[in-house]
């Protein structure tokens, strides 16, 4: 019984380097992806493609869901298309929202030059005075 054991051990271990080394595979091909010429849409899809190949791994064999039952698989797969149905949503809303009338006033206004840009006033109050005359106040 020992021995028997001791075997199935070892069988366990071996599977376990098996998956730490595609994980690692997974990280040196991830470094790998985002030194090719690509767009950045392309670089985020394909890390995201190796990010989920990874994350299949880690939850099959070291959080052992591998071998849970059906009931568990459906409520992770609802919570996966629940997921890409919430990422998706400012995609599917992006054209009804820039009809709305108040960021539509918001697209059209006239650009913010200068201090206003950053926060300062657009009529030069204290902070706007103090940049434009190149005077250095203590009060900052």
């Amino acid at each position: 019984m020992d021995a028997a054991h001791h075997v199935d051990i070892k069988a366990h271990l071996r599977k376990y380097y098996i998956v730490f080394a595609a994980l690692a595979v997974g990280t040196i091909l991830t470094v790998a992806a985002s030194q090719i010429d690509a767009t950045p849409t392309q670089h985020v899809l394909i890390a995201l493609f190796i990010a989920i190949c990874k994350a299949s791994l880690v939850g099959a064999y070291f959080m052992h869901l591998i071998s849970e039952r059906k009931a568990l698989f459906s409520i992770l797969i609802l919570t996966v298309v629940l997921f890409g149905v919430l990422m998706s949503l400012p995609t599917m809303t992006h054209d009804e929202m820039a009809g709305h009338p108040q960021i539509q006033m918001h697209l059209t206004a006239a650009p913010l030059t200068g201090e206003a840009a950053h926060g300062g006033t657009a009529t030069g109050g204290a902070h706007g005075a103090a940049a434009t005359d190149g005077a250095h106040g203590g009060g900052h």
